[in-house]
């Protein structure tokens, strides 16, 4: 197996570094693609790995957390462990998809092409995963303009995020064409999104409380490998098709 893989990285990635890399973002980016085709070549183990593994720390993020300090949404709270992972999971994402755009054998731009796109927009939500903007725009919705949640909707912050993701979601609809070549992967992002969604749903309708922030969150933590095992799915099927 270490030589497949050692194998399999020196026929689909050094060709795409025509010089070596200069500087150390140039390198890490390249490290980082080194990585996505190693792990491409068995999406359904890392999925195997990540799935328990995540479940298994929330267990215990949220037990230590209720016994150590009475809360047990600790784990999941701003860059907490939790939230650390989830945009781990976004990042990873994200290198994959960018792994798969260099590939794209009619070299689009980025904006033309699902992969390059959802790189973008993956990185985007990275940023609002640790920075958090939306509960500082809902909180200046509220106590600046008075603006509540309609009836029905528990959290304004839940709202801002829905229409966040549904937005992303219509900027990578338009070239969905890209997925549907790949009907596991398609599998995969659908398992992904039906945890997103039941995710944003608890943090938008549920009272909010701390056990409402472990579903919310729990779920959106098991949404992350499904999400990077579907890119992983697509980048070794690429790398299958591509002449050597």
């Amino acid at each position: 197996m270490p030589d497949q893989l050692s194998q399999r990285f020196r026929a689909t990635v050094l060709p795409l570094q025509r010089t070596a890399p200069k500087g150390r973002v140039a390198r890490t980016l390249a490290a980082l693609d080194g990585a996505a085709v190693t792990y491409s070549a068995a999406p359904g183990i890392v999925l195997a790995w990540l799935v328990p593994a995540n479940a298994v720390l929330a267990a215990a993020g949220v037990a230590a957390g209720l016994v150590l300090f009475h809360d047990p949404a600790l784990y999941f709270r701003e860059l907490m462990p939790g939230t650390l992972l989830s945009a781990a999971h976004l990042l990873a994402a994200a290198t994959v998809a960018r792994a798969i755009h260099l590939r794209d054998l009619r070299e689009r731009r980025w904006p033309e092409s699902f992969w390059g796109l959802s790189a973008v927009l993956l990185v985007g939500l990275v940023i609002v995963e640790l920075a958090q903007p939306t509960v500082y725009l809902s909180h200046w919705l509220r106590d600046g303009l008075g603006l509540r949640a309609p009836a029905g909707i528990a959290d304004l912050d839940g709202l801002l995020m829905a229409f966040l993701l549904g937005a992303v979601t219509l900027m990578l609809a338009s070239r969905a064409r890209d997925v549907f070549r790949h009907p596991r992967a398609v599998a995969l992002f659908a398992c992904a999104a039906a945890l997103g969604a039941t995710s944003q749903y608890i943090d938008a309708t549920f009272r909010v409380s701390a056990w409402e922030f472990v579903l919310e969150d729990g779920a959106k933590a098991l949404a992350g490998p499904f999400l990077l095992t579907g890119y992983l799915v697509v980048l070794g099927a690429v790398l299958q098709r591509r002449p050597s």
